[in-house]
């Protein structure tokens, strides 16, 4: 396979679910890897697996990364930039957040013992932007538009 300009090679089709709690957005940190080094905060969601709908992937990534059941309610963004994975360079992160409506289960604060080191609510309006990768701080200026009175 040809090396496409910037050195992608693979584009990653990801989704993420943005659950709303008042004035809270629910978030995911991950645990620092051998790749990376930081801890990263985002939205709940992740890949979309191959012959996967991108609503199953949603609603198996949130069960599997927060331990809650959610149901999409709407789109909210889908990316318009350019995203390269921190963990593999070569892949470009495509992104769709959907807004999400809980339906059942208990969040695990401390997190899926796996990809996921903890997962809190955070004031919309003190979002951890530094912390959060180009493909979900571009939903950012949306969700601060949406959360005014």
């Amino acid at each position: 396979m040809a090396t496409l300009e910037h050195g992608i090679r693979l584009f990653r089709p990801a989704v993420y679910g943005v659950l709303m709690r008042g004035q809270e957005v629910l978030l995911v940190r991950s645990p620092p890897t051998a790749k990376i080094s930081a801890n990263v905060v985002g939205f709940p969601g992740g890949g979309i697996e191959p012959g996967e709908a991108p609503l199953d992937a949603l609603c198996r990534e949130f069960a599997e990364e927060t331990g809650m059941e959610v149901e999409p309610v709407r789109l909210l963004w889908a990316t318009t930039g350019f995203h390269r994975s921190l963990a593999n360079p070569h892949l470009q992160l495509v992104g769709m957040h959907w807004e999400v409506r809980y339906l059942s289960g208990s969040l695990r604060p401390n997190g899926n013992g796996d990809d996921v080191a903890e997962a809190f609510f955070c004031p919309i309006h003190k979002l951890p932007v530094e912390d959060m990768l180009g493909v979900d701080r571009e939903v950012v200026p949306l969700l601060l538009s949406l959360s005014r009175p």
